[in-house]
């Protein structure tokens, strides 16, 4: 285990850090047709597969199944969504990838919450919603991944979707 102090680290390494990706994103690309942010790319090959701040588990290439896991499990989250957005539009109003800001999975956490980037521009500008078990409620944070990372162990991010009680606060990174 990466201790916060380790992760807030190298966190804030990464993001003023233009790095050589060396993990295939390939096919996950040319599946969603677009480019991923280079900062869920470097963090993907940096930390391998496991759970960041004791709670959230990036869908990443090193996961086990590669990149045909990530890509079922991002094409599986946006059809129930489109099924739940055309069966109950009174609960369901949000746009999905690849609309114009369009969610677009990406994330979840260990109690089964979505992590979504907001997919408007290019997608080093997408910025993070995180989504409730149910679907029901919605948040929305102005910040990409290091951004959002970096504010939630820091104390300056709080959600009432990912609850903090939950989970162990001096966790930084807890490989699978």
């Amino acid at each position: 285990m990466i201790s916060k102090k380790s992760l807030l680290c190298a966190l804030k390494e990464i993001k003023d850090s233009r790095a050589q990706i060396k993990l295939d994103f390939s096919k996950i690309e040319k599946s969603l047709k677009s480019t991923l942010p280079l900062d869920y790319k470097v963090l993907c090959e940096t930390f391998a597969d496991g759970f960041f701040l004791d709670r959230i588990r990036l869908l990443s290439p090193q996961m086990d199944g590669g990149q045909e896991k990530v890509n079922y499990e991002i094409a599986s989250k946006l059809k129930l969504m489109e099924v739940n957005r055309k069966d109950f539009p009174e609960f369901y109003n949000y746009c999905l990838f690849p609309e114009p800001k369009g969610l677009l999975t990406f994330a979840l956490s260990d109690n089964g919450e979505y992590i979504f980037w907001v997919c408007n521009g290019r997608p080093e500008d997408w910025t993070i919603a995180v989504m409730s078990e149910d679907g029901h409620d919605l948040e929305f944070y102005n910040n990409n991944l290091i951004g959002f990372l970096i504010g939630l162990a820091e104390g300056h991010i709080i959600t009432s979707i990912l609850v903090e009680e939950r989970y162990d606060k001096e966790a930084g990174f807890f490989a699978i």
